[in-house]
């Protein structure tokens, strides 16, 4: 039986062991390579060829890092020179204030305006919220020489006549005592051609933050009526 199935150990080896030694030498010895070897062959000659690609990743990121740097230098020139010249004109603003004695009466002095026909009455106070404009004019205790008034019929007391529109200067009105703009596109457009006779630089700022946030979809800016 040992025979038969190729001497001791041939039950698992029908061949025998001559067999054994020939399947081993064909499958181990005569066999492919490792494939792991093939496998860190490749990785490193792909490796090899990313390196060019990195390097000039690294300098590109470099040239872009120190057109960066000297971009934010530029700007903050800008700024410095931009706060420099605020600061100059905050001095000369507070100098010619000193210099023409610019004086209101009382906050709450009542005021009668004649717009276009229209009377409106409202206090100094409101009057001078922006207190370089026409309006806050009214309130100095010598009258800016541009604005007319004339006596009305008795019993009505004294108005100050503006031959502007009536209906475009009470939004305006109600801007200097709420500071809240209307929601009307064209009457805005109205108030901000308004806004340049009467000088009104804060309605103006109001109106333009409020066509920015406009533009871009935010919600900031003045309140709208």
């Amino acid at each position: 039986r040992a025979q038969r199935f190729g001497g001791p150990g041939g039950f698992f080896f029908p061949l025998g062991w001559r067999g054994f030694f020939f399947f081993f030498f064909f499958f181990f010895l005569l066999g492919t390579p490792p494939r792991p070897r093939r496998r860190a062959q490749r990785t490193t000659a792909g490796t090899m060829a990313a390196q060019p690609d990195i390097g000039r990743l690294w300098e590109r990121l470099d040239a872009e890092e120190k057109q960066l740097l000297l971009e934010k230098r530029r700007l903050q020139e800008i700024w410095l020179k931009i706060t420099d010249m605020h600061k100059e004109n905050e001095e000369a603003r507070d100098a010619l204030e000193k210099e023409a004695n610019m004086t209101f009466v009382a906050g709450d002095t009542r005021i009668m305006l004649n717009v276009g026909g229209q009377l409106f009455e409202t206090t100094a106070e409101t009057l001078c919220q922006d207190k370089y404009s026409l309006l806050a004019a009214l309130c100095l205790r010598r009258p800016a020489p541009p604005v007319r008034h004339r006596e009305l019929p008795e019993g009505r007391g004294r108005a100050f006549f503006i031959d502007r529109d009536w209906w475009v200067f009470n939004p305006i009105l109600h801007f200097l005592r709420t500071g809240v703009l209307p929601s009307d596109v064209q009457l805005l457009e109205e108030m901000y051609a308004e806004a340049s006779f009467y000088r009104l630089h804060s309605l103006r700022v109001a109106i333009e933050n409020r066509a920015k946030d406009a533009a871009g979809g935010g919600g900031g800016g003045a309140a709208a009526a």
